[in-house]
């Protein structure tokens, strides 16, 4: 819950709205969620999403088409590089150094929201937010973490 957004954002700003989730993971004895996969589907195409604080990964991201192949390099959720690798050969390789650690860029949008009087943002709308937000909520009630205060007679775990 605490980075998995990060992984729905991809997905979902990618490949459109949510249609199905198959979600496997690993939680703690607190009833932490460790480690989790997202097998999702949505109205453009397939993902394999993982999220986790227990282990280690590349920290890259592939997206792949039948035209080809785009590789964002790590870290993908701050990415400084990215390649596009086409079926016929052609290779684009992108680079874009970023400044301070990435959450300036997302404080400035919000800013100048807010400046200019807007509700919404054109970049991320609220129907993205919604659908990520349903993603994880989806997610975590499958893998069985709960929330304080939250009732459940499934599972006694409280997180």
């Amino acid at each position: 819950m605490g980075i998995g957004p990060y992984e729905a954002f991809l997905a979902l700003d990618w490949l459109g709205p949510l249609k199905r989730i198959q979600t496997m993971g690993r939680l703690s004895p607190a009833g932490v969620d460790n480690f989790a996969i997202f097998q999702t589907e949505h109205e453009r195409g397939m993902a394999q999403l993982h999220t986790g604080i227990d282990l280690l990964s590349r920290g890259d991201a592939l997206l792949s088409g039948p035209r080809g192949y785009a590789l964002i390099h790590a870290n993908w959720w701050n990415p400084t590089r990215a390649a596009i690798h086409y079926v016929d050969g052609r290779t684009i390789e992108l680079h874009e150094p970023y400044t301070a650690g990435g959450f300036n860029y997302e404080t400035a949008h919000f800013c100048d929201l807010i400046r200019n009087g807007f509700r919404e943002s054109p970049v991320i709308p609220r129907t993205l937010s919604l659908g990520m937000a349903s993603l994880l909520e989806e997610a975590r009630k499958s893998l069985g973490v709960h929330f304080a205060g939250e009732h459940t007679t499934n599972n006694p775990r409280k997180r």
